[in-house]
């Protein structure tokens, strides 16, 4: 538990289109900007198409594994979209 809270404030909070949270569940490796990642989202493809996201994960999910998917959009109470690394 305390190892999982350590990592969490480490790693850097990111948004995409200044509003929606990006929550990464698994360590990337160092050589892998994340920053620059989002910010090239954020130009090439158009804020509408993520109009009804509310948050993003990125980890490892073993349900969109079983299903044969690497992204999968869920409407709970918030709209979350899930993908897989």
């Amino acid at each position: 538990m305390l190892i999982m809270a350590a990592r969490q404030k480490r790693m850097k909070k990111h948004k995409l289109f200044n509003k929606i949270d990006i929550s990464f569940l698994v360590p990337f490796a160092e050589d892998i900007n994340l920053d620059k990642v989002v910010l090239e989202i954020d130009r090439k493809i158009p804020p509408r198409l993520f109009c009804e996201i509310d948050i993003i994960y990125v980890g490892k999910f073993d349900f969109l594994d079983e299903e044969g998917l690497c992204s999968k959009f869920i409407a709970l109470s918030m709209k979350v979209m899930l993908f897989m690394i």
